[in-house]
């Protein structure tokens, strides 16, 4: 269809139409429709479609010999020409927001690792006070404790000898009470056999001198044991 013949068509109501949809004049208008429903998400194209519209308002009434399919379609390669900048662009500034996010974030991190934070000063002295503070309680546990392995170390220690010494006391009692008592024993026999051997003597006097010599007596006289058996008892209480 020629541009031309159409506009010797038009009438006066429809070339004045500030719509480019209601102006029958342009008809590759659709074509711009189309685009406009296809990028109704992209804010960067609307300026270009803004553009388009008010150069078809602006031509409509003049010359629209030029608005041909050809500009039309150059136009629309210009925007989407545009539209790729603004994607690439956008993509780089997403790049870089990225990694100035995980630099900054490294940066972050290894403050807090070198302990020079700000907002982490405070918490970082508390949890330092809080060490020292159990160390502290920790060293003064640890020397209760040694003294208190050191006291009953040395109570057993003590336990154990009195222990000892007890045994000792009582085994040695215990023999003693022994030979004092074979002692008495003995004494007691010595005692009777003196006794025989008065009375033997007494009933054959003669005989008994001739057999038991005077310095060969075998029995001490009852003086001589009483003796004694009283230094055996001091030798006793002396020990």
């Amino acid at each position: 269809m020629n541009p031309i013949d159409d506009q010797t068509n038009l009438s006066p109501q429809q070339g004045t139409s500030s719509s480019p949809q209601t102006n029958p004049q342009y008809p590759n208008l659709t074509d711009l429709d189309d685009i406009d429903d296809d990028d109704d998400g992209d804010d960067d194209c609307l300026d270009s479609i803004d553009d388009i519209q008010h150069i078809l308002q602006t031509f409509g009434t003049n010359d629209s010999s030029i608005l041909t399919i050809d500009y039309f379609d150059s136009r629309r390669y210009e925007i989407m020409y545009e539209i790729m900048n603004v994607e690439k662009q956008f993509e780089q500034l997403k790049n870089i927001l990225y990694d100035e996010s995980v630099s900054l974030i490294d940066n972050k991190l290894l403050s807090i690792q070198n302990e020079q934070a700000p907002e982490y000063q405070d918490e970082l002295k508390k949890l330092y006070d809080d060490m020292q503070l159990r160390l502290e309680i920790a060293k003064q546990r640890r020397h209760i404790e040694l003294e208190s392995l050191e006291n009953s170390y040395q109570a057993e220690l003590l336990s154990l000898q009195q222990t000892l010494e007890n045994d000792k006391f009582l085994l040695y009692h215990h023999m003693h009470e022994d030979i004092q008592r074979k002692i008495d024993e003995l004494e007691i026999l010595k005692s009777k056999t003196q006794v025989c051997s008065n009375i033997l003597q007494e009933m054959f006097p003669q005989n008994q001198q001739q057999l038991i010599s005077p310095n060969k007596k075998r029995f001490d006289s009852p003086e001589s044991l009483k003796e004694n058996k009283k230094q055996r008892k001091m030798n006793y209480f002396n020990v």
